[in-house]
C-alpha cells in the first residue's frame, strides 16, 4: 500500500511535492486528472479516501460489501474543441471478459461554455448509480456507454449530495 503523501514532503530546496502536483494536474479537464477527481468527488461521499487511491485495481471503492467503479465525462475537453464531446463512458470488460464491479458511478461534469468550466463546482456534477447486472442487460458487450444511453436506462443524474443516498438505496434494491 502507498503512504498517502501530505503535499508539504520536500523534493529539494524550496520545492514541495505539492508543486508537482500544481504542476502536473491543475488541468482538472484533462481525462486522466478528471477521472481521478471524479473518483475522489465518489471517495469523499462515501467516506472512502483512506487509504490513498489504488491505481489498476479491478474497481475502485469496496463499499457495504459492493465492489463500485467510478467512470467519469464531461461535455468540455482540455484540448479546443469546435464543438462539444458528446460524453461517453468506458465499460470494457477487463482481459478475461468479465466486469469485477457490482456497481458503475458515472460522473458527468456537465457545464458546457468553456468560459466558465470550473470542476471545483461540485454543483456542476451529476452522478448515475448503474448496478452491473442492469447495465450489462442495457448495454450488453458493447466498450463505451454514451450519456443518453445511461439517461434512457437509469433516472436522471443525482447530485453530489444525493449520491451516498441513491448508493444506498440502489444495493438494497439493485434491481429497480
Amino acid at each position: 500500500m502507498t503512504q498517502k503523501l501530505t503535499g508539504t514532503e520536500v523534493i529539494m530546496d524550496d520545492v514541495a511535492v505539492y508543486d508537482f502536483w500544481s504542476w502536473a494536474y491543475s488541468d482538472l479537464l484533462m481525462n486522466i486528472v478528471r477521472g481521478a477527481f471524479a473518483e475522489y468527488l465518489v471517495g469523499l461521499a462515501l467516506e472512502l479516501t483512506i487509504p490513498s487511491r489504488q491505481d489498476w485495481e479491478p474497481f475502485d471503492f469496496c463499499y457495504q460489501g459492493k465492489r463500485i467503479e467510478v467512470k467519469s465525462s464531461a461535455f468540455i475537453q482540455s484540448w479546443q474543441q469546435k464543438k462539444l464531446y458528446n460524453p461517453a463512458f468506458s465499460i470494457k470488460k477487463n482481459s478475461k471478459g468479465t466486469r469485477e464491479s457490482d456497481f458503475y458511478i458515472f460522473c458527468l461534469y456537465s457545464e458546457q461554455i468553456r468560459s466558465r468550466a470550473n470542476p471545483l463546482r461540485i454543483e456542476d456534477w451529476k452522478f448515475w448509480v448503474a448496478p452491473t447486472p442492469v447495465l450489462k442487460e442495457s448495454v450488453l458487450d458493447k466498450k463505451n456507454v454514451s450519456l443518453r444511453t445511461i439517461e434512457s436506462y437509469f433516472e436522471s443524474g443525482v447530485s453530489y449530495s444525493q449520491l451516498r443516498d441513491h448508493l444506498d438505496e440502489a444495493i438494497k434494491d439493485p434491481l429497480s
